[in-house]
């Protein structure tokens, strides 16, 4: 995003050679270009989910993603979001505590806690609940990560398959359940029964307990 002159400033800001003038220059010329760029990123979002995973195998998502989420945590801490919570009116409102130094006889240094209330705007409302969408997003992401909803046939779900979605070849594949009979699983390095693997785990704590190296 930002040009060598523009990094070479930058890095003179944050080391602290720049003064008031140039400093207030560079706030207000990168404060256009942020705004241009954080405009775009909802293209950013249709993009990503319009192209085929196929045609994005040069974009490391893990580290994009990673960006992407100090960007957004970055962002919502500048947006101030505030819990909301209804009123007995059927409105909603929200709760902000902060500390005052209060002046009690006797007490040196102390200090009160007041507790704020205001009626939360549309834009607060809409704002708060979206974060809790995206919260109730990332988890469900995840939740989807480890369990497929598709169901594979035996002549699919080979060691190629497993490598291309999880990058290993060293995977053990433990049948929890089966609807029915699995006869081979080609190409699979491994495949132990829920049982099976329960056994070896016994084993390995067997060994442990005895002092010695339990197998991998």
């Amino acid at each position: 995003m930002l040009t060598d002159k523009q990094e070479e400033t930058f890095q003179k800001l944050k080391a602290g050679t720049l003064n008031a003038s140039e400093k207030a220059d560079f706030y207000y010329r990168l404060s256009g270009i942020l705004k241009k760029d954080l405009e775009g990123l909802k293209d950013l979002s249709r993009l990503l989910d319009e192209i085929p995973q196929s045609y994005l195998k040069k974009i490391d998502m893990r580290k994009a993603a990673s960006a992407a989420m100090e960007l957004t945590e970055e962002l919502v801490k500048r947006a101030d979001p505030v819990p909301i919570s209804p009123k007995e009116d059927g409105g909603r409102q929200i709760f902000r505590h902060f500390k005052v130094k209060a002046p009690f006889p006797g007490i040196v240094d102390a200090v009160a806690r007041v507790k704020v209330k205001c009626d939360a705007t549309e834009d607060e409302i809409r704002f708060f609940n979206r974060l809790t969408d995206h919260i109730g997003n990332l988890e469900g992401i995840i939740q989807s990560s480890e369990h497929d909803l598709h169901t594979y046939s035996s002549e699919e779900f080979t060691g190629d398959f497993l490598f291309q979605r999880t990058g290993k070849r060293d995977c053990i594949c433990e049948l929890e359940s089966a609807a029915g009979f699995i006869e081979e699983m080609p190409g699979v390095t491994r495949m132990v029964t829920a049982e099976e693997r329960s056994e070896q785990l016994k084993e390995m704590r067997r060994q442990k307990e005895a002092g010695k190296e339990a197998p991998k």
